[in-house]
């Protein structure tokens, strides 16, 4: 192999290396223990280069990896003495480094090419990230990692100081201790114009932090900024609302924000983003604030719209039904938000998300006439998936639901954890229009073997693939049609559309096995 005749220059590096640490330092660095230390770590290098890269020179090497390493900080400074010219990619994810490890690394001058650099997890704190933004040799630096680092201002304000690093487009710097004063030097930053994608979710940034990330005018080309946990509250939505530079923002996540009915229509008087596609407000208290976020005509682009567990109640929901202008919207979770019956007939009503695919229902307090509202909705004819688990959907409102004829295109229908039985299930099994649908869960109600087979072998569900539900005392013959849907063929077993009547309603040919299964 040409990488083993790599290490006798491996080994000469690295005896240069401790003789002239030697001659500075008149001894080993402390940090050094052994010379045996220093092959091992090199060792390692050499089989991650060899196993990352199929060119055998090492200074062709473009991606070094070293994912469940821990080298620490003796690893680093082995590593940023590599004459790397190709490199591309690093990632020294949780390999903890320490703040004297990010110190090693920033005096590398080499690695010219480095467009990717990962350091997740390394305790790298104010110290080692201020020293990272130092490095002056980075410049093509696109994707920087410093996610759980234990950084708070100090570092932060160097990095945003940095005037090196002109072609970064993404920043993340997820669960560290950034606070307003960080928040404010980000906010200052006109090097990073091709900044796409900042994230900062987890933080101590709070409404004052967020006022003055508002204030940012040079991230003309922002597309995802995520603000999760940061304790915005009403003031900070608000002020993050006056933003009118963030122009090509498509992702904005707030959860766990403390945002309330007046920071959810503060928000939505947001004019300027234009291009907005998902927008992320779960677990906040939105209530019946939900009807000022509706009253927004300006996110006409929006797709996904995340509104579980903000306590919307029947009022919110009748407010977020009233929205005319988010015509191009795909996605939207209200999961556990006790909307009930009413909630659920006001949102089945609007008319104006035609383009809806997946729509996210489950813990909302749904009985028999929410599901009847639901299965009269005429306009939703893309939706995709459907999922009403943990209502209190019985018998009545599953049937009911079956007599739906608009959703040509459900592909999933989620069912798991309503009181219905065998009627419910009969009554679903009788629909003719869901043609794709393909996978149905109801994993915790038990049936009939007879009632289960009807179900199975509907002729009107031909891409049926997937049942999820309790296999206890089916049968065998409900068995053997549970195992020829999860083989896509229905005719494996002999069974095909001649064997149901016009009604499409049962087989004609059940036969003892399944009188058996319809006694259990």
């Amino acid at each position: 192999m040409i990488f083993e005749g790599i290490l006798p220059f491996v080994s000469h590096f690295l005896n240069n290396l401790m003789m002239q640490e030697r001659k500075i330092n008149g001894h080993a660095p402390d940090n050094v223990k052994t010379d045996d230390l220093y092959a091992k770590i090199a060792e390692r290098i050499q089989d991650v280069l060899r196993e990352s890269n199929p060119d055998p020179n090492p200074e062709n090497a473009t991606i070094l990896t070293f994912r469940g390493e821990t080298f620490g900080e003796d690893g680093v400074q082995i590593l940023a003495n590599y004459k790397l010219p190709k490199l591309d990619v690093l990632d020294l994810a949780d390999m903890q480094i320490g703040s004297k490890g990010a110190e090693y690394l920033s005096q590398n001058s080499t690695w010219v090419n480095l467009r990717e650099l990962f350091l997740k997890g390394n305790q790298l704190k104010d110290e080692g990230v201020a020293s990272l933004a130092q490095n002056k040799s980075w410049s093509n630096l696109e994707i920087f990692g410093l996610m759980e680092n234990e950084c708070g201002c100090d570092g932060i304000i160097a990095i945003a100081t940095n005037t090196i690093w002109k072609n970064l487009l993404q920043l993340h710097l997820t669960s560290n201790h950034i606070g307003e004063e960080g928040a404010a030097k980000l906010a200052e930053n006109n090097t990073w114009k091709n900044l796409e994608m900042l994230f900062l979710m987890n933080n101590k940034i709070g409404p004052v932090g967020a006022q003055k990330l508002s204030t940012n005018t040079s991230w003309v080309n922002l597309r995802m900024l995520t603000l999760s946990f940061n304790n915005l509250q009403d003031e900070g939505a608000a002020a993050l609302a006056t933003n009118e530079s963030w122009i090509n923002l498509q992702s904005l996540e707030l959860m766990g924000n403390d945002i309330g009915a007046e920071g959810a229509a503060k928000l939505a008087l947001n004019t300027s983003w234009v291009n907005l596609k998902e927008l992320n407000l779960v677990q906040n208290d939105i209530g019946a604030g939900a009807r000022g976020l509706a009253a927004n005509t300006s996110w006409r682009n929006l797709e996904m719209l995340n509104l579980a567990t903000t306590n919307l109640g029947e009022e919110g929901a009748v407010g977020l039904a009233s929205n005319t202008s988010w015509v191009n919207l795909r996605l939207l979770n209200l999961q556990q938000n006790a909307i009930g019956d009413q909630g659920l007939a006001a949102i089945a009503s609007n008319r104006a998300w035609g383009d809806l695919r997946h729509l996210y229902l489950s813990k909302n307090n749904i009985k028999d006439i929410g599901a009847e509202m639901l299965g009269s909705n005429s306009h939703w004819t893309k939706l995709e998936e459907l999922d009403l688990s943990e209502n209190q959907i019985e018998d009545k409102g599953i049937e009911k639901l079956g007599l739906n004829t608009s959703w040509g295109n459900l592909e999933v229908l989620m069912l798991t954890g309503n009181p219905f039985g065998d009627d419910g299930i009969a009554g679903l099994s009788k629909n003719r229009s869901w043609a794709k649908l393909g996978i149905l869960e109801f994993s915790d109600v038990i049936i009939g073997g007879k009632v289960f087979l009807e179900l199975a072998l509907n002729p009107f569900w031909p891409n049926l693939h997937s049942i999820e539900a309790p296999e206890d005392d089916l049968g065998p013959a409900a068995m053997k049609a549970l195992e020829v849907i999860r083989t896509r063929n229905l005719n494996m077993f002999g069974y095909s559309d001649d064997d149901y009547d016009d009604d499409g309603e049962g087989c004609e040919e059940l036969g003892e096995d399944d009188e058996d299964d319809d006694e259990a």
